[in-house]
């Protein structure tokens, strides 16, 4: 999932209906094989991939926003969640602006539909690997 690029690794547990959660947030697909047993995956998902929100969103996951640094088209914020993972999260700038977001500001996250991929999680200690380019 890191071959190119950033991509936040989060840990993913077998929810219902298929789902997966991930930070109290949840994640359509597939549990790997070989996960089933240990209850445990990996949730990867790209900057691009996630969506911010002002907090009173209703659907999504709870972060704070601990950074931001313009690159243009976009913004790229990172996101502190409730556990203390920090998310690398690509908005455009003129969702930012339009959504007055800042540091410091408690938001919503949430994956946009489909755009997780889903590994089984290291055997050793069931934790995702540590981000790469976060950025802060």
């Amino acid at each position: 999932a890191d071959f190119i690029g950033t991509t936040n690794h989060l840990v993913g547990r077998p929810a219902r209906n298929g789902m997966l959660e991930a930070e109290g947030h949840l994640v359509a697909g597939a549990v790997p094989a070989g996960s089933e047993g240990r209850g445990r995956c990996v949730v990867c998902v790209r900057p691009e991939h996630l969506e911010l929100f002002p907090d009173d969103h209703a659907d999504g996951a709870s972060g704070t926003i601990v950074f931001h640094s313009f690159l243009g088209q976009s913004v790229r914020a990172n996101v502190e969640t409730g556990s203390g993972v920090v998310l690398v999260v690509d908005v455009p700038t003129t969702d930012w602006l339009d959504r007055a977001l800042s540091i410091g500001e408690r938001v919503v996250w949430r994956i946009r539909p489909g755009r997780a991929l889903i590994y089984p999680a290291d055997e050793e200690d069931g934790q995702p690997p540590k981000p790469v380019g976060s950025g802060s």
